[in-house]
Parts: C-alpha cells; sequence; structure tokens
C-alpha cells in the first residue's frame, strides 16, 4: 500500500492570469510592475504589506476581490505575489509511496510509445513530451530565472535512450491523461506536433493545444521551487493568443513525483486543467487539495485513491464549486460529439460475437447498441473501462426486442489490496432465444458524494462493449437481418439526401421482400428489394434529420438502421469587417471568411451599400464601393453564399469623407516673444475630393491669410495689449475651405518697456518765457504692452553740476518732445516710459541747457 497523503500532482507553482475565453485578446506578458514594491515573488502579511495601497488593483488584475486576495495571502503560506502582481502557489513536498510504483505491461508496441495518440485529427492537442525541451522566452524564464536552454527529458536512469521498461511507463501516463480528457475533443498524444499545432496565432485560429514537459533537470525544480515542488503550470493559458512571452510548456517534474506513473499523469491532468481555466480542489478551512474520501478523489484535489475524476465540488465542505466542464469548455475545447444514439430502438448495431468502443461524455449521455441472436443460445455482454486509470463506472442495461429487461448491472467499486479498482466494469450471461437486443451503457456515481462517494458527474471515459453468442446455426425463419453500409449523402442544396444501403448479412431464412425508408419528415418510402438508395426531398437547408432502412421479409421487418445527418446550409457571417480605405465618395472593406462554412464549400460573397450591389468570388477578401455621396454614414453588408444560399450579413457603419479637406493636424507654436507668435502645423489627413490649393490663417476672428502649400507655418507679430491670441489655420481646395483647427496661445508675459532714447535738449528763445525743450525717442521695446505715456524729469543743476531739484511733467504715448516753462536756470532732461506693467528707467541724461 502506498502512503496516502497529498498528491505529488498537486504540488504545484501556480501562476493566475486573466485570459478570456477563445477570441479574446491576449493577457500581457510576465514583466516587473513599477507601482509594486515587490523585487520578487512574496507571500503572507509581508506580501500584504508590500503591496499596500495596490492591492486593489493587483486583487483585480488576479480577477478577484480584495478581501479574497487578503485571506489567500494571509492564511495560505503557500500563495506569493510576483513583481507582475501575479498570483501563485509553492507547495509542500508530499510523503513518499512506501514501496515502488506499479508499472504495467505495454499495451501497444514499444515502437510506437512516442507516436500515440488518443484522438488523431482533433484541432485541440495535449502533447506529452518525455525527451527533453526548450524552454526560452518564457514566464518560467522571466519570473523564476529560469536559464534559457534545453532541458532534459524523464528518465529512470542515466541513459538517453528509453529502455523497455520506461517506455512501458510512457505508455502507461499516456493511457490515463488520455482517459482523463477522453470526455473532451481533444487529442492526447505523444508525437511531437510541432508549434504550429500548440500555439494560437490568431482569433480565428482553431488550431492549437498545451506543450506539457517532464524533466528530470534538476536546475528547474531548483531555481523554480527551490525543489519543493513537482510542477509548474499557468492558468488559463490553453487559448491564449501567442505573444512576445509564452506561457508554455507546463512543466512536470519527474524526480520529484518519484517516478509513479499514476502520479505524474495526475501531475499531468492537473496541471493541464490549470492551463483549461481550473482551480484547486480545497476544503473551506482545511487544506487547499482534497485528498478524496474512499475509492474516489478530484483531479484537481491531491490523494492516491484510485479512480480520479473531474468534478463540481459535490463532496462535503468544498471550497470550490467549479464545473469543470463547463469551465474547461469555455477556455479552449470542446466536449466530444456523441458516437452513439441515446434512443434504444436506434441503436448502433453489434455484429453477434463482435466488439464496439464507445466514450461517455456527459453525465446524461447513454449509448444504446442493438444486435440479432438468430437462434436459441447463451448470450454474453461484457461493457469494460481502459485498464490505467478508468475515470468511467458503467451502468449496463440488456433489453429483449418488445422492451423487457433482461439485466441492470451496476457491481460496487471496491479498491483491492494492490490498490487496484475493481467493480467499473458490467457483464451479463445467460440464455436468450432468437430475436433483437439492446444494451445500454451509461456513466454512474457511488454512495453519497458528501461522504464516501461520488456522484455521475465525473464518471465519463471510454469503454468497449463485447458481445459473444453461443448460437451456431438458426432453427427456424425469423426476420432478416438489418441492412448494411447506410449512409446519407446531403445535396449541396441542402434541400434533399440521398440514402443508400447494402442488403443485410442475413436474410432471416427468407427472402428479403421491401426496404422502409423513413426520415423527420412525415412521409416515408416503400421499396422493391431490389433497391438499393432513396432521394428524400423536401428538407431544409442546415438543419438535422435522421433517417432509417428497415428491411422486411415474409416473417416481419428488421429493426431499423438510423443515420442522422445535417443538411448543408448557409454559411456563418463574415469576420473581422473592417474598412480599410476611405474617401468623400468611396469606402474599401476587407473580411475574414465565416468560422461555419455551413457544410459547403464558400463561393462568393456579396456587398451591399444602399442601392449598390455587387458580388466577388470567394477567393476576394476585401471590396470597393464607390459613388457615395461624402460627409455620409453608409452600412455597408458583406455576406458569404453558398450553394445553400446567403448567410447572414456582417456589417460596418463608416461616414465617408467630406469633399473639402479635413481639418489640419498638429497645430503648436513653434516660437514666441513678447509681441510675437509662430505657430506651425500638419497637413490634413484626407485632402477632399480634389488636391490641396493652399492653407489659410487668422487671429482672434481677423480676416483669413493665405499661406503656401509649401510652408505650413506663419509668424503673427506687433502683437500689443494683449498676451492671449486664438490661432485658427483651414486647408483649401478647388471644392472649398474644409474644417478650421483652432487653438489658444499666449505671447511671453509682458514686462515693463525699456528705457526711451534722449536725443537732445535746447533752450528756450530769449525775452520771452522761462522755457528748455526736451526729445527722445522710443524705447526699442515696449515690453509687449503698448506705452500708455511718457515721464519728462527737467533736472535743475546746482553751481557745482549737482541736481538741485527737479520738475516732472507727463507726455501722451504719441509725443517725442515736450517744451517745458521752468525756473530760469541750467537743467539736464531725463525720459521714462510706461506701460500697464509699470514705468522703465530712466533715459540717459540730455545735454545741458538753459531756461531762459
Amino acid at each position: 500500500m502506498r502512503v496516502r497523503g497529498l498528491l505529488l500532482s498537486a504540488l504545484l507553482v501556480v501562476t493566475t492570469l486573466g485570459t478570456a475565453p477563445i477570441g479574446a485578446s491576449a493577457a500581457p506578458g510576465p514583466g516587473r510592475d513599477d507601482g509594486l514594491r515587490l523585487s520578487g515573488p512574496v507571500g503572507g502579511k509581508a506580501a500584504i504589506r508590500a503591496l499596500g495601497k495596490e492591492l486593489p488593483r493587483v486583487a483585480q488584475l488576479n480577477r478577484m476581490s480584495p478581501t479574497r486576495l487578503t485571506a489567500i495571502l494571509a492564511g495560505d503560506h503557500t500563495a506569493r505575489v510576483d513583481s507582475t502582481g501575479r498570483l501563485s502557489h509553492l507547495e509542500d513536498v508530499a510523503p513518499a509511496p512506501d514501496e515502488p510504483p506499479a508499472v504495467a505491461a505495454a499495451a501497444l508496441p514499444l515502437d510506437q510509445t512516442f507516436a500515440l495518440h488518443s484522438r488523431p485529427g482533433a484541432d485541440r492537442v495535449i502533447f506529452l513530451d518525455f525527451d527533453g525541451t526548450l524552454v526560452s522566452g518564457t514566464g518560467w524564464n522571466d519570473q523564476y530565472a529560469l536559464t534559457a536552454r534545453e532541458y532534459a527529458g524523464w528518465s529512470l536512469d542515466t541513459s538517453a535512450a528509453f529502455s523497455a521498461e520506461e517506455l512501458a511507463q510512457v505508455q502507461q501516463i499516456w493511457q490515463r491523461v488520455a482517459e482523463d480528457f477522453a470526455a473532451l475533443d481533444v487529442d492526447v498524444t505523444t508525437a511531437d506536433p510541432g508549434s504550429g499545432e500548440l500555439t494560437r496565432t490568431t482569433s480565428s485560429d482553431g488550431q492549437f493545444g498545451m506543450h506539457v514537459a517532464l524533466t528530470d533537470d534538476p536546475e528547474a525544480p531548483q531555481k523554480i521551487c527551490g525543489s519543493r515542488c513537482s510542477g509548474i503550470a499557468y492558468v488559463d493559458v490553453f487559448d491564449q493568443l501567442a505573444g512576445p512571452t509564452s506561457y508554455q510548456p507546463a512543466l512536470v517534474f519527474g524526480d520529484l513525483s518519484y517516478d509513479d506513473p499514476q502520479v505524474m499523469a495526475d501531475a499531468i491532468s492537473h496541471e493541464v486543467g490549470h492551463t483549461l481555466g481550473l482551480a484547486h480542489d480545497g476544503v473551506v478551512g482545511g487544506p487547499s487539495y482534497y485528498a478524496g474520501q474512499g475509492v474516489w478523489q478530484p483531479i484537481m484535489g491531491s490523494g492516491w485513491a484510485p479512480l480520479s475524476q473531474f468534478d463540481q465540488g459535490e463532496y462535503s465542505g468544498a471550497d470550490n464549486r467549479q464545473d469543470d466542464y463547463a469551465v474547461m469548455t469555455s477556455n479552449g475545447v470542446a466536449l466530444r460529439t456523441d458516437d452513439h444514439p441515446d434512443t434504444a430502438d436506434l441503436g448502433t448495431i453489434v455484429p453477434a460475437s463482435g466488439q464496439v468502443a464507445g466514450t461517455i461524455t456527459t453525465r446524461d449521455d447513454v449509448d444504446w447498441f442493438t444486435f440479432e441472436q438468430a437462434c436459441i443460445g447463451q448470450l454474453a455482454v461484457v461493457a469494460a473501462v481502459v485498464d490505467s486509470g478508468p475515470n468511467l463506472d458503467i451502468r449496463m442495461r440488456v433489453l429483449s426486442g418488445t422492451g423487457a429487461v433482461l439485466a441492470d448491472v451496476d457491481p460496487p467499486a471496491v479498491q483491492q489490496p494492490d490498490d487496484t479498482l475493481v467493480g467499473l466494469d458490467a457483464q451479463f450471461t445467460g440464455d436468450a432465444g432468437p430475436g433483437s437486443y439492446r444494451i445500454g451503457i451509461e456513466g454512474v456515481g457511488q454512495g453519497d458524494p458528501r461522504a464516501d462517494g461520488y456522484s455521475d458527474y465525473g464518471t465519463r471515459g471510454s469503454y468497449t462493449v463485447d458481445v459473444t453468442s453461443t448460437c451456431a446455426a438458426r432453427t427456424a425463419s425469423t426476420t432478416p437481418g438489418t441492412p448494411t453500409g447506410v449512409q446519407v449523402a446531403p445535396a449541396a442544396d441542402g434541400r434533399s439526401a440521398t440514402v443508400t444501403w447494402s442488403p443485410p448479412t442475413s436474410d432471416g431464412g427468407s427472402p428479403v421482400t421491401r426496404y422502409d425508408v423513413t426520415s423527420d419528415l412525415p412521409s416515408s418510402a416503400t421499396l422493391a428489394a431490389t433497391t438499393r438508395s432513396h432521394r428524400v426531398a423536401g428538407l431544409a437547408p442546415g438543419q438535422s434529420y435522421t433517417f432509417a432502412v428497415t428491411a422486411s421479409n415474409a416473417t416481419g421487418s428488421s429493426l431499423p438502421v438510423a443515420v442522422t445527418a445535417t443538411m448543408p446550409g448557409p454559411a456563418g457571417s463574415p469576420e473581422q469587417l473592417t474598412a480599410e480605405s476611405v474617401t468623400p465618395a468611396s469606402v474599401t472593406v476587407s473580411w475574414q471568411p465565416p468560422a461555419d462554412d455551413g457544410g459547403v464549400a464558400i463561393d462568393r460573397y456579396r456587398i451591399t451599400s444602399g442601392t449598390s450591389v455587387q458580388e466577388v468570388p470567394a477567393t476576394s477578401d476585401s471590396a470597393t464601393i464607390r459613388g457615395l455621396a461624402p460627409d455620409t454614414v453608409h452600412t455597408v453588408e458583406v455576406s458569404a453564399g453558398n450553394a445553400a444560399g446567403w448567410g447572414p450579413v456582417a456589417s460596418v457603419d463608416v461616414r465617408t469623407l467630406t469633399a473639402t479637406p479635413g481639418p489640419v493636424s498638429g497645430l503648436a507654436l513653434s516660437r514666441r516673444s513678447a509681441t510675437t507668435l509662430t505657430v506651425v502645423w500638419k497637413a490634413p489627413s484626407h485632402s477632399g475630393a480634389s488636391a490641396l490649393t493652399r492653407y489659410e490663417v487668422r487671429r482672434d476672428g481677423r480676416s483669413w491669410t493665405r499661406v503656401s502649400l509649401s510652408s505650413p507655418s506663419y509668424t503673427f507679430s506687433r502683437l500689443l495689449g494683449s498676451t492671449g491670441h486664438t490661432v485658427s489655420v483651414r486647408a483649401v481646395n478647388a471644392d472649398g475651405a474644409g474644417a478650421v483647427l483652432s487653438r489658444r496661445f499666449t505671447t511671453s508675459r509682458p514686462t515693463r518697456p525699456t528705457a526711451p532714447r534722449i536725443r537732445w535738449a535746447r533752450s528756450g528763445a530769449s525775452g520771452g518765457l522761462s522755457t528748455a525743450t526736451a526729445a527722445w525717442a522710443a524705447p526699442l521695446s515696449n515690453g509687449g504692452a503698448r506705452i500708455t505715456s511718457y515721464r519728462v524729469t527737467a533736472l535743475r543743476l546746482s553751481a557745482r553740476g549737482t541736481v538741485a531739484a527737479r520738475v516732472t511733467r507727463t507726455a501722451t504715448p504719441a509725443q517725442r518732445r515736450l517744451v517745458m516753462r521752468l525756473p530760469r536756470g541750467s537743467y539736464r532732461f531725463q525720459v521714462a516710459a510706461l506701460n500697464k506693467v509699470g514705468i522703465s528707467a530712466g533715459s540717459a541724461r540730455s545735454n545741458r541747457v538753459v531756461a531762459r
């Protein structure tokens, strides 16, 4: 027996990313957030203190409330926030098993080990990589300092070659992981599909997946978690668009998983679950990972139970009630299409003493099969799950042709001393007479999921049905066997379909006399025994119909063989419809093909806008609509056409450009002074319906001034009396002036004027009043504000030449000389200028004159 404890696959470093489902834009890559005071991953109360006021922003980044983030950091010692604000968990290492792992013999030839596929051809891929991988340009390099290089693969020894034991273990791990994801439309493979099959390049790229690398290289776990974890994966990145930083591969560390195939397989499924958006399954107020109950454990929890399943938190005290399958199917994968009918009378035909395979994909899925026994004999029916890591617990019902229940089998699931589990299969053996029989297969739970059992939610997976009959010969004439090779070929327009078939392998001892073809339509057809096909008309494009064929002889009719087919229908609407080029009279639009072609090739597109209608071939991805009115909103519609008709339209509203030019751009100040402004601008984004002829510019609502196209700039001078001015610019073509772009600019702040320049002084005339005259020139600068007056001062000089008295008079802004009446004496003059800011310095003193 193994030690009960934390399953190593739960010992993960899990980084949370806020990533959208298909179609969403890419999440930001790792990179230090300058707003966070974190040098690296930090946990506990230290992280709460370091985040401080940034904690709500970080909580939003991780798509949770601040209260929830605080509780996680304070209560879970494994939680960390790194320098990008991303949340991660570093889990403790679990106790080791007390005995070596059990490895089953290889189920397939050893040379096929690295060419295994669970669902070949599926668009989604999970690649299990055992032989080494390059880790470069990833979050592990950016955030955990992992060296960018090739990392060794997984091995039980030091040899790079894989031994027979290692190959057998790889096969067992693959089978377990394939079974965990059997209900989903995804190919679990050991064959390297190449980066093109794993990387999602655009939102319309439907081919992508997840790379999981198993490595024994000691550097990876040492740098990432100090060798205290068994794996690492980002969350919700399965359908992530490719970016500068990769979120692949997810890593599983073989040495820290004790090289146990169950542990490594569960680790892989757990890691891939995280990349599909799943969270850990824990217990409220208890461990972060639930260890399971009875024979059962959740894949996103931990434990050593033999039956591990995806779940929705139905056990007692569950802290996570995620609907695992709903989350995964919203984040990059879909459920597999149901492979067998859900109706007993239309079941898949099983030949006597034959085998069929199937998959239960939902908790409500019931797969039905029919077979015929020709005489009295013993009948044995065995429904079996896969050998390694089954997820399915089978209930099997066997009914007679009249509906009588011959068997309803659901044995209890019981764990054996060697940790294997029995009771998931179901079988029936009994006597049976000639006639038709039906077998129903479904997944079931056991016990109370809140205590020691599990519900039917996660019992999904693969199975086979073997039918063995000892009947060797017919004893009497019976109804014929069912028609064989029934196929339906829909017409390209989806309005009819041709049903074809071959005769039954047994006519029941009496020749077939007719065939009957029925469908979902009220009408049916009875056809001659020699007929092998029938055309059913009156169908609706895009609809699904079930067609059934029965064979009849003198004894009666066979069971119907039913085939469901979907008729071709119109394609979906074109995607990513955008306006690529717009002029005053035309619009060019481009698009991508619809995601759904309706089941038949698209052969044309139709583009309409108002009364304009045009068609282009399917090879086109753009079209130009001409003759449109300028400066008008036009609705452009594009639809895809195929043989079934026109699909729904995609539309975009586009405003055509004006006939006159658009507004200029980049109007900015180039230079300024107290009295000048120089502005520059750039050409408009469109010139209108004709070429530009000139620019026009004005200030403060004054008249427009023409400016040459070759010199998109203009200087306004002599700006006096105000420091703020509104400058407007427009472009002009032959149709007229375009839209005006205006901005307000200020000149330099006004200052006091500079000093006036003294010119001369003259004495007054003899014999008259006592006068003298001063003359001056205006200052070189008015300081950015107009001169309001001049102040003229006469300085009376003493005998020694010093100033003995002052006489001051005021002159108008226009004056440049002033005659002053003065007491007789000797004088020099000095002049100052005034504006609204203040008075200038005085001019130089004039020559000496005498008032007389």
